[in-house]
């Protein structure tokens, strides 16, 4: 019933014309309808939001990687002067964990939330954009696998 009276309240009619009648001869009010020639713009915040969501999960999982790194740069083969290796190893480790995740549980949290305050977001995209996106991240992907095959093999003589 509450809902009811909320949507009533929305379209400014009474329960009687919300349930039984027919709300079409109510006048529109033209300053909150959407002009039907406009290009579907993102209205929500949806492309900003994204990209600081990534932005903070990337951060995040970097953060988490150098404290692994960190961590094996200050094991038990290093030469720290006067300190104890493995309190290195094990701090530098929770260091990067704790920032890391400082940056990927609120992003999450703010994500959740953001999905939930906007559960239908029309594709704001022209054909073009998509199309040049995914060409884009096809590229990028190749680019960074032919990478990562070929810098194994930096400074070794052929045979």
């Amino acid at each position: 019933m509450d809902k009811l009276l909320k949507i009533c309240d929305l379209f400014k009619c009474s329960l009687d014309d919300l349930v039984k009648g027919d709300l079409t001869h109510l006048p529109s009010d033209s300053a909150q309808s959407l002009p039907t020639d406009a290009p579907i713009t993102d209205i929500c915040g949806y492309d900003e939001m994204m990209r600081e969501f990534s932005l903070k999960i990337s951060l995040g999982i970097a953060l988490i990687l150098f404290g692994v790194a960190g961590a094996a740069f200050f094991g038990k083969d290093s030469m720290s002067a006067g300190a104890d290796p493995s309190a290195l190893s094990v701090v530098s480790l929770f260091i990067g964990i704790a920032a890391g995740l400082a940056l990927i549980i609120p992003a999450g949290v703010e994500n959740s939330a953001f999905r939930h305050d906007h559960p239908f977001i029309e594709n704001f995209y022209t054909a073009e954009q998509c199309r040049k996106n995914r060409r884009s991240c096809r590229e990028s992907w190749c680019r960074h696998v032919s990478q990562l095959g070929t810098s194994g093999q930096g400074g070794r003589p052929s045979p």
